[in-house]
């Protein structure tokens, strides 16, 4: 099995030797040359890359009548002339078994990063005074759902 490893690394070694050497050269007559210098983009994936990074989870104290804030950050990668368009959406009523508590989504919901971008936004949630005098005290839970799409 060694002798065959052998074999084959020595056979690979001599075909990389037939590869021909793509270089320009400087003579006598051309003292000046030129190269071309290029971005090899065949590693990244079609439409390019982006990450959006948020809060897992956030609290909002009881009886607490004013925003919540909550931030995620963007970072894109794409290819010219596209974007990122990233959504933050729930229903709005956290619930506790069969009770619910209304609440309300604000902040940058709605957000287009360009196609080169770092940036931090910010939602919120906000529960009214008439929302918390109308809820028994326990701990409500909702999901927001945020989607990024390339446009």
């Amino acid at each position: 099995m060694k002798k065959i490893i052998a074999l084959l690394t020595a056979l690979i070694m001599l075909c990389a030797l037939c590869v021909p050497a793509f270089a320009n050269e400087l003579t006598e007559t051309a003292n000046t040359g030129s190269s071309l210098v290029k971005t090899d983009t065949s590693t990244v994936p079609a439409g390019g890359t982006y990450s959006v990074i948020y809060d897992a989870e956030i609290s909002v104290p009881w009886n607490q009548t004013t925003a919540v804030e909550s931030s995620y950050t963007v970072e894109t990668h794409l290819e010219a002339g596209k974007s990122l368009n990233i959504t933050a959406a729930s229903d709005e009523e956290m619930t506790y078994d069969t009770l619910t508590l209304a609440y309300m989504l604000g902040g940058t919901t709605d957000y287009t990063a360009t196609a080169a971008e770092s940036t931090t936004n910010t939602i919120t949630v906000t529960v009214a005074q008439e929302a918390w005098d109308l809820a028994p005290v326990a701990e409500y839970t909702d999901t927001i759902t945020y989607t990024a799409q390339i446009v």
